[in-house]
């Protein structure tokens, strides 16, 4: 969420991001409601300061009735600023957060900026399967039963599949845990104000599976209780960066994608990812983005797949995020590249929202940034080395580091 001290002393600033994010937000009754906060404020000063002066006087019926009068106003007035306080709360988390620096300007994903590539796309001499067909010829996927079990979106990994996605998991969080992170389970169930917090609220619902009769939601994302983990608190300066390597099953209604990447297992309602989460001081946040991504590329490089890096335009940013990089893979069926992993740096967004600060040295206080990133979302991962790693006669070879943990280097079909 934005301080509202730097919407009023940054209006034109901010009215300009809310037209490079293409969104019609009017902030004039924001700023009606911060100029009535702030004569209530006073207001209650005032009021404050003459009952403490009556307090100091000699007692009397003249005095004791001015006292009732006072607090009886003082009582009104802190009402009707906590009413005001909680319009413009409401507010102001609507805004998204304010674009960071060297974003491309743009409206949508069409003008997202390549970054870098690395690896070339294997030229086959036969016309490539997708993953889903692959995954059913190997026994390896299997959507139909899914749906049986589940309804549409839905997917069972099967043999080796299995063994390759635990492979991934053992590998990514092994070199995490190299990095500094700390690997973390956190619960697949979140409260509403964890969704706020993570500035995923009060945005659409839809995207969102809710508990019936319960104020709880299935996670979209290791983001959403990683986020939460220090609400409230005030970290040591020294104990920054905390990092975290959250392994979760997430959970989206894929509401809005217009059937989009509705064969395969692309894009499902359920799917396990690694999540790499950073707590940091606000002058390191945009360089722990760049290591995150460096850690996504760590990845892709071993797998030998074919990737590029591309930095999301303004139009085309998330509400959270200040900027955010796409590691995209090579699908050799779609003959493009394929969203694997996001990174995002969201600033002090996330940290104002659940009031997590950091104390320096010299004994400030300070809201901390916060910065996630997609180590790995597994369901996607397998996606592209099915597709990278088919041959023509119809087996998949297993890339050289998930080897081991497959026990086989080809698989055959059955």
């Amino acid at each position: 969420m934005l301080d509202i001290k730097f919407v009023r002393e940054h209006t034109p600033e901010v009215k300009k991001m809310l037209k490079l994010r293409g969104k019609e937000i009017d902030l004039s009754p924001i700023l009606q409601l911060d100029e009535d906060r702030r004569i209530l404020l006073k207001k209650t000063e005032e009021l404050r300061t003459e009952r403490n002066k009556i307090s100091s006087l000699k007692p009397s019926p003249e005095t004791i009735e001015q006292g009732k009068r006072v607090k009886e106003e003082i009582k009104t007035v802190e009402l009707q600023l906590d009413g005001v306080g909680k319009q413009l709360e409401e507010k102001l988390s609507w805004l998204p957060n304010m674009i960071g620096p060297d974003v491309p300007e743009g409206r949508d994903e069409s003008d997202n900026q390549e970054i870098r590539r690395w690896g070339e796309p294997k030229k086959f001499d036969f016309e490539p399967l997708d993953h889903l067909e692959i995954g059913k010829r190997l026994d390896l996927l299997d959507l139909e039963t899914a749906a049986e079990i589940a309804g549409p979106r839905m997917g069972i990994l099967k043999n080796e599949a299995v063994l390759m996605q635990f492979g991934l998991v053992e590998l990514v969080l092994k070199f995490l845990i190299g990095q500094g992170f700390q690997p973390v389970i956190p619960p697949a169930l979140v409260k509403e104000k964890v969704m706020w917090g993570a500035g995923y609220f009060p945005g659409s619902r839809a995207g969102h599976y809710k508990l019936e009769g319960e104020e709880l939601y299935l996670a979209g994302t290791a983001e959403h209780p990683l986020s939460a983990m220090h609400a409230e608190e005030t970290i040591a300066e020294e104990k920054l960066p905390l990092k975290y390597a959250g392994y979760s099953t997430s959970f989206r209604t894929e509401a809005g994608s217009y059937g989009r990447d509705v064969r395969g297992i692309i894009r499902v309602h359920q799917f396990d990812k690694i999540e790499q989460f950073i707590f940091t001081k606000p002058q390191d946040s945009y360089s722990q983005l760049e290591k995150t991504v460096e850690n996504n590329e760590w990845l892709l490089r071993k797998l030998e797949i074919p990737y590029r890096v591309v930095a999301l335009c303004s139009g085309d940013l998330g509400t959270v995020a200040a900027k955010t990089y796409d590691v995209e893979a090579w699908i050799p069926s779609q003959k493009t590249y394929r969203e694997l992993m996001s990174a995002s740096n969201a600033t002090d967004y996330q940290a104002r929202r659940f009031n997590t600060r950091y104390k320096t040295k010299e004994g400030k206080t300070e809201l901390v940034h916060t910065v996630n990133d997609t180590a790995s979302a597994i369901g996607r991962t397998l996606v592209a080395i099915l597709e990278n790693y088919q041959q023509k006669d119809g087996s998949v070879g297993v890339p050289e580091i998930l080897q081991h943990y497959v026990g086989k280097k080809v698989i055959v079909p059955k």
